[in-house]
């Protein structure tokens, strides 16, 4: 608005030569710089050691994925990789803040981050292990199989053999589950 005049002049963009871009925090914010700054917060806990506050802010990062981000951008083909990144990023923090409440034995959260995440990225293995993990901590072996079965056949679907976790995970899983009827049938047979 060049007939606005003061302290306000200018607020919320910033011109260098013919270059116009957004002025940053507190005057403008959005949600991609808040992103990365928690994302950064969480790093810098993780690497003090502080489990709580890494996953306090990555409760602030899960809280910014509304939705596909940066839908608005999809026709710019140069910002493709800059859109993935950001995507990438919301995915890795809501499967970090599954694997501290899966850890901290809160099942029942790293199930909704780990189906958030695999909402997103049907064929990121560490959302699959999320999900295993969980349902193997609950003991629910419903679950277990079934989310077996979705790992084996999205890895089948691409050709790929399982990461080393993945493929402990499912020794896990397939040992519990035949381990599931024999202890059923010594209720059972106890009764």
């Amino acid at each position: 608005d060049p007939t606005r005049r003061g302290p306000r002049a200018g607020a919320a963009l910033r011109t260098d030569g013919e270059m116009i871009r957004l002025a940053g925090p507190p005057r403008v914010d959005a949600d991609v710089w808040e992103l990365a700054r928690v994302t950064d917060q969480a790093r810098r806990a993780h690497e003090a050691g502080d489990a709580s506050e890494q996953a306090r802010h990555l409760a602030r990062a899960a809280e910014l994925w509304r939705g596909e981000p940066l839908t608005d951008l999809d026709v710019v083909a140069h910002l493709a990789p800059d859109v993935e990144h950001v995507r990438m990023s919301l995915v890795d923090a809501v499967l970090k803040l599954g694997e501290l409440r899966l850890a901290s034995g809160r099942a029942a959260d790293a199930v909704r981050c780990g189906e958030h995440a695999r909402a997103a990225a049907p064929y990121d293995e560490r959302a699959h292990r999320l999900l295993l993990a969980a349902a193997l901590q609950r003991r629910d072996p419903a679950a277990v199989s079934e989310i077996v079965d979705v790992v084996e056949a999205a890895l089948s679907e691409v050709g790929a053999d399982p990461e080393p976790p993945t493929a402990m995970l499912l020794r896990q899983a397939r040992q519990f589950a035949s381990c599931r009827p024999v202890a059923r049938a010594a209720v059972a047979t106890r009764r």
